[in-house]
C-alpha cells in the first residue's frame, strides 16, 4: 500500500525512495489489484528431464545398463553398480538405435539419466570375508589329529584334492 499511496504506483520510485526490491513492489501491487496472492509456478521452470521428453530413452539406458551391473555385494542400497560411463552409454545408444550420435543428449545428461535410474558408476567391491572365524583354530586341530593318525595307521590312505572354487567362466 506505501508504494501505491506515497509513490504513485511505481515500483521504480518505491525503490529509490524505501530501498526495497522493485520486482517484489510490482509483485505485491499485482496482487492488490487482483486480491488474492500469486502462487510461484516452480514446476514449469527450467528444462524438463530427458526421460519426461523421450520416455523410449530410459528404457534403452535401463536396457544397456542392465547387461553387465551388479548389485550390491551386501544388498544394502537399490544402488546398480555398472562399469558404463555416460561417454560410452552414448556410443552404445548411437550404436543400438542407429542414429548419429550428436543427436543424442550430452553425457552429463546421460549420466544425471543413470544416477535417476538408480545406476552408479563404481567398480562393485566384493564382500571381504572375516578374517579368523571362531571355529578356525577347532578346525585346525581336528586336521592336526587326522594327520597324527594317518602317520600311526598304515592302513590310512592320504589323498591331496585341490579343493578351490573355480571360476564359473571357463
Amino acid at each position: 500500500m506505501a508504494a501505491q499511496n506515497y509513490c504513485g504506483g511505481s515500483s521504480r520510485n518505491a525503490e529509490t525512495v524505501f530501498g526495497w526490491n522493485r520486482d517484489t513492489v510490482a509483485r505485491g501491487i499485482q496482487e492488490a489489484e487482483l486480491g488474492a496472492a500469486i502462487k510461484p509456478e516452480v514446476e514449469t521452470r527450467g528444462s524438463r528431464l530427458v526421460e519426461v521428453v523421450n520416455p523410449e530413452l530410459a528404457e534403452h539406458v535401463d536396457r544397456l545398463c542392465g547387461k553387465d551391473a551388479q548389485a550390491d555385494p551386501k544388498f544394502q542400497t537399490v544402488t546398480i553398480y555398472t562399469r558404463m560411463t555416460g561417454e560410452s552409454l552414448r556410443m552404445a545408444l548411437a550404436d543400438s538405435l542407429s542414429i548419429p550420435v550428436k543427436q543424442l543428449p550430452a553425457p552429463r545428461t546421460l549420466r544425471r539419466l543413470m544416477n535417476r535410474r538408480n545406476f552408479s558408476l563404481k567398480k562393485v567391491r566384493k564382500t571381504i570375508p572375516q578374517k579368523k572365524i571362531p571355529q578356525t583354530d577347532d578346525i585346525f586341530d581336528n586336521v592336526k589329529a587326522a594327520h597324527e593318525r594317518a602317520e600311526r595307521d598304515s592302513s590310512i590312505l592320504r589323498i591331496s584334492i585341490d579343493c578351490k572354487a573355480r571360476d564359473s567362466r571357463s
